[in-house]
């Protein structure tokens, strides 16, 4: 059967209660007025044994009150009746006490002194007794009050110096490891800088090797380029002025082509023909472009070109963009060098003016020696012309080959 608490009447917890060692009543810990952690954690067992509740408490007696200045009397007190000496005046030696007595008056002191009764005089006393209490007491309070402040004023001053102290020390602590850490970041840049700068001497360095590689790559294309150029377009020829017919085929533009070769150069392209094709939009005279299987006869027609002459017919190396650009170019500085008197002729793509190379590239310092170079005589520059002109096949009997006759495609 659980146990109920004595204030509430509601049934008792398994540990969180108290037992009365006077009533043995039992009371939780709401009706016994005791926190639950002074309970748990301040209350010994001893404490929980001899705890007492409030009602046994409130009947245990309190202390006397002999020490108290004025003691009520229980007990009946005897009547005096004035005797003789209740008229006689007492006169009392001043006290070395702060407290004059001289100074407290009573309502029962006639002009005559004091004549009162003993009772009177016990009571004055117990009053003086109180007084002095009094005085003493408020004299302590002043001595604890300023020992109070003086002590605070210390306490003070010790706990501003400590924690000006401990504040110093640790502002100088921070300081120092400041500065350290700033020291060794200091130490830190200046060992990025120099990796830095060696980097970008580095990276010059290898800027310098990349743009020479590059360079010598331009160069590798080129070459590959014009390799490939040259054996691609080493089998081709251009053969110009040779009349375009209306919805010609490409049987008929071979059997014409073989025909002309056979007759002027003596070789039968018959089985040379790779492939023939024009060039441009559709005209009258557009170029045509002659493939070959054998590089060996395009160098031979390519050096006999020279029996073309005369016959409305010329032939070329088949170039591209760039080398047409450049071919232009040397063509119009070979009549301007011929024109100043000098020897100039155009041999794969080189422009030879006086026997010398002619470079394309200092354009401006080549020009002005053309023109300000000596001209040769006339004497000289008409032999070599007559000497060329005498090296030229002669083709005034040959046809025409740009007609076409009626029944005949070789035309």
């Amino acid at each position: 059967m659980t146990s109920k608490c004595a204030g509430c009447l509601q049934n008792l917890p398994r540990r969180e209660f108290l037992t009365c060692s006077l009533c043995k009543s039992s009371y939780d810990l709401d009706c016994a007025n005791v926190p639950i952690v002074r309970f748990n954690n301040t209350m010994s067992a001893e404490h929980k044994r001899n705890w007492k509740c409030q009602a046994c408490y409130c009947k245990m007696p309190k202390t006397g009150n002999t020490n108290t200045p004025v003691r009520i009397q229980n007990g009946p007190q005897p009547q005096r009746s004035p005797n003789a000496g209740a008229n006689v005046t007492m006169r009392r030696k001043p006290t070395t006490s702060s407290y004059d007595t001289t100074m407290v008056y009573d309502d029962d002191e006639s002009i005559l002194g004091n004549t009162c009764m003993e009772n009177n005089s016990e009571n004055n006393s117990c009053q003086i007794d109180s007084l002095l209490l009094t005085q003493i007491e408020e004299l302590l309070e002043k001595k604890l009050e300023n020992n109070k402040k003086t002590l605070l004023s210390e306490l003070k001053t010790m706990l501003i110096q400590e924690i000006s102290a401990s504040v110093t020390n640790e502002i100088a602590l921070n300081i120092n490891t400041i500065s350290t850490e700033q020291h060794t970041m200091k130490t830190e840049i200046n060992q990025l800088n120099t990796q830095i700068k060696s980097l970008q001497i580095e990276t010059n360095r290898l800027q310098i090797q990349i743009n020479e590689l590059q360079q010598k790559m331009t160069l590798q294309t080129n070459e590959q380029t014009e390799w490939l150029y040259n054996f691609e377009n080493n089998r081709k020829f251009v053969l110009y002025g040779l009349n375009e017919n209306y919805w010609e085929t490409e049987n008929e533009l071979h059997n014409r082509v073989t025909y002309i070769f056979q007759d002027l150069l003596n070789i039968n392209l018959e089985d040379y023909i790779e492939s023939i094709h024009r060039l441009g939009k559709r005209g009258n005279r557009r170029p045509l472009v002659i493939e070959l299987m054998s590089k060996k006869m395009v160098h031979y027609i390519l050096e006999n070109r020279l029996y073309f002459r005369n016959t409305g017919l010329a032939i070329s190396e088949h170039l591209d963009e760039t080398s047409r650009q450049l071919r232009k170019k040397l063509t119009n500085l070979m009549h301007e060098a011929r024109k100043n008197g000098h020897h100039a002729i155009l041999r794969n793509n080189k422009l030879l003016i006086n026997g010398k190379e002619y470079n394309h590239t200092n354009n401006d310092e080549t020009r002005s020696e053309v023109n300000d170079a000596s001209k040769i005589s006339n004497t000289e520059s008409e032999k070599i012309n007559q000497r060329e002109y005498d090296r030229r096949p002669k083709n005034k009997n040959k046809g025409n080959y740009n007609f076409r006759e009626h029944r005949n495609i070789y035309f």
